[in-house]
């Protein structure tokens, strides 16, 4: 059970942004994810849902988990842009509790059994495609490891900085991550009947969503993004060999580790009590 997540390790420093100004760091003028110039919405909590499954885990939501939490968000009224939703963090215990319940997930156990560093650059590969340059990695993992920022939090700073860089590459990341949710958003979406959604279901069936949307491009054509997601749910069920249907509906979605259990919401702690594995 995920019922109790660490929150910021009861620090009192106060980091809006990702700037973290206030953990006594001077940040690398140069690092491009890093500077928060002008915000760019997510616009719906689909969107950052999708984010925060695409940066913490490199994959597309699955159905339920989706589902679940974008009611979860909607329940405690979270902030749907995504600028508003990461400084919230610094106050807001529930959704502190969300975000953080990526790091405690089981896939995260099997995804990130290496050191913080090994963290950090997948979680920059997830987002961006590419590796952090050594100033990016080691304020990243000093902030990680002195429990200034838990991984989830980092997980999401991360992306919530590319998403709002104005210099010219920062433009270009905006829009890979751009494509990336919309990749996402559109494999999740096809994922309608019990067989696809019983082959998205394991280690193999992330392994293959991840591969997928590593193949995104800023200058990715969306139209091409059916024929894609098709093509991955359709190797997805050939190569399934999951004999137990998915779960479906309003019970759990733990076939990638993360499942909220929505019966009949009537507080985030019930939500977070019946985050599982």
């Amino acid at each position: 059970m995920i019922a109790s997540t660490s929150l910021l390790n009861g620090s009192n420093e106060s980091f809006p942004g990702v700037y973290l100004n206030d953990i006594g760091d001077t940040m690398p003028s140069h690092i491009d994810t890093l500077q928060i110039l002008d915000s760019t919405p997510l616009m719906d909590y689909n969107d950052i849902v999708q984010g925060l499954y695409i940066s913490f885990f490199g994959r597309p939501a699955d159905s339920t988990g989706l589902t679940n939490f974008e009611a979860a968000f909607a329940t405690i009224n979270a902030p749907k842009d995504i600028q508003v939703l990461e400084a919230a963090y610094n106050t807001d215990t529930d959704i502190q509790k969300l975000v953080d319940s990526f790091g405690s997930s089981a896939e995260s156990k099997a995804l990130y059994s290496g050191d913080t560093s090994d963290f950090v650059t997948a979680i920059y590969q997830n987002v961006l495609n590419r590796a952090p340059d050594a100033e990016g990695l080691a304020y990243w993992v000093d902030a990680i490891d002195r429990g200034v920022l838990t991984q989830s939090h980092a997980s999401f700073s991360i992306m919530a900085g590319a998403m709002a860089n104005g210099t010219a590459e920062g433009l270009i990341d905006q829009q890979l991550i751009a494509k990336k949710i919309m990749l996402g958003s559109d494999f999740t979406s096809a994922i309608d009947t019990p067989s696809e959604a019983n082959s998205y279901n394991g280690d193999a069936a992330a392994a293959t969503a991840r591969a997928m949307l590593a193949t995104v491009t800023p200058t990715a054509d969306p139209s091409t993004f059916k024929s894609l997601v098709d093509a991955t749910l359709d190797f997805l069920q050939a190569n399934n060999t999951t004999t137990e249907p998915a779960p479906i509906g309003n019970v759990q979605a733990e076939s990638h580790g993360i499942a909220v259990a929505l019966i009949g919401i009537v507080d985030l702690a019930g939500v977070v009590a019946h985050l599982s594995h």
